[in-house]
């Protein structure tokens, strides 16, 4: 257990260290904070280079209030990124253990199914469920229903 949480600490390391020479690489005046202009350069690769943008990303992780992101904020914002990426991958895992048929959509009978596998379910609590989840009232919920009722909880 404790060498399985040495190497953990060590790769942890490692990723800051690359992370940290990627930040070093974007600042291209070795100043310790990116810029909007060096944050939106880095935001063009991935097709997400436009300044309102950029300064939005920078307001949401600038928590010194200096309109730049420290190397600190930018392991933050990042590190927020990927959490968000696998709760949406978790989700979208949970959805298909419920879409038993594989198209697409959770009737209230895979719902009903569904929820019986956990625990003993009522049909006004499955009533109840699909109320909530079908935003769109078409009797099923898709994956959007699904992980915005989900991300609610």
């Amino acid at each position: 257990q404790e060498s399985q949480s040495r190497t953990m600490f060590q790769v942890e390391g490692e990723m800051e260290y690359q992370m940290r020479a990627k930040f070093d690489q974007i600042d291209k005046n070795g100043d310790g904070h990116l810029s909007v202009n060096e944050l939106e350069s880095l935001l063009t690769m991935f097709g997400e280079g436009d300044e309102s943008k950029v300064k939005q990303i920078i307001a949401k992780w600038d928590k010194e209030g200096d309109g730049k992101l420290s190397f600190k904020e930018f392991m933050a914002m990042l590190s927020s990124t990927k959490s968000d990426v696998e709760e949406e991958e978790g989700l979208k895992k949970a959805f298909a253990v419920f879409n038993k048929n594989g198209d697409g959509f959770i009737t209230r009978q895979e719902l009903k199914d569904g929820l019986g596998l956990m625990d003993r379910v009522s049909n006004a609590d499955v009533d109840k469920m699909m109320a909530e989840a079908d935003t769109n009232k078409d009797g099923k919920i898709d994956m959007y229903e699904f992980i915005a009722v989900m991300r609610k909880q």
